[in-house]
């Protein structure tokens, strides 16, 4: 994901006007109650894992603007069976959609459409970059503890040596474009304001 976020910011994928992200997991079983509670975790698998890729689509994208999102259950807690559907629009006129799908196979992926390019993060090793008239670009990295590396970035960053990684404004976007996620599913899938 840390090499996405580089091309986007870099310019190399050009203007960027979409992106879209998928989370799906299979441990939704596993979680703890607070998860399966509609208090503590009213939108589905964005609550889970999805919030991670919406974090990402925030740092590419910028503030969410509106949303529209449905949520459909299929089994209730425990071991809950749902799928999360949701259009984003971002204040920076980059449009997005999101899904999210408890519980079924591990599968993650980002996609960032540029103008000249776009880059496919699927799982956490793998990228794709396509460019016209280009043969894909495979890139492969090494696997890393990202729990493990979140918590030494905030240790760092509280010990006043480094920054945290994600800027205080984008946890505070994520935070406004989740709850705007979870009222729009709440209410029927209306478009909700950010």
């Amino acid at each position: 994901m840390r090499e996405l976020v580089r091309l986007v910011k870099s310019g190399e994928l050009g203007r960027v006007l979409h992106v879209e992200a998928h989370f799906s997991n299979e441990v939704a079983g596993t979680f703890t109650e607070w998860r399966y509670s509609v208090g503590e975790s009213p939108a589905g698998g964005l609550t889970g894992t999805g919030i991670h890729v919406l974090d990402t689509m925030i740092a590419i994208a910028g503030p969410v603007r509106r949303v529209q999102g449905l949520l459909l259950s299929h089994k209730p807690a425990p071991d809950p069976l749902d799928s999360l559907s949701v259009l984003l629009e971002f204040a920076s006129g980059i449009s997005g959609t999101l899904a999210a799908v408890r519980s079924t196979p591990m599968y993650l992926r980002m996609h960032a459409f540029g103008r000249n390019a776009s880059a496919e993060a699927l799982g956490r090793t793998e990228l794709v970059v396509r460019r016209s008239g280009a043969e894909p670009q495979h890139l492969n990295f090494a696997p890393v503890d990202t729990v493990r590396a979140n918590l030494e970035a905030f240790a760092e960053a509280v010990a006043g040596r480094t920054p945290y990684p994600i800027p205080t404004s984008e946890m505070l976007d994520t935070v406004a474009a989740f709850e705007a996620i979870a009222e729009a599913v709440r209410s029927d899938g209306r478009i909700r304001e950010v």
